[in-house]
């Protein structure tokens, strides 16, 4: 069941985490993989630093999910592996 997948959406599932959203984008322009999203969020630990997170976000499911994460602290990574993803 095709739908559109919203930036609330896509924010909520981030937040529930204990994350907060950064962006998201489809992860591929193919039309059958409109449920599919990589997401990336961050939060700061108690050590203070900030953790970068990466994700792909399935929207096809009962429950939405964010899966596949990728964690760091390096921003540029996680910047890169957000564009590089798919």
């Amino acid at each position: 069941m095709e739908r559109l997948v919203t930036v609330d959406e896509v924010r909520e599932a981030v937040e529930s985490i204990g994350f907060n959203y950064i962006a998201d984008r489809l992860l591929t322009t193919h039309r059958a993989d409109w449920y599919l999203r990589v997401v990336s969020g961050f939060k700061v630990r108690a050590d203070n630093k900030t953790e970068y997170a990466v994700w792909l976000y399935n929207a096809d499911r009962n429950e939405p999910v964010l899966v596949e994460g990728f964690y760091t602290t390096d921003k540029e990574e996680a910047a890169t592996k957000y564009r590089e993803k798919h």
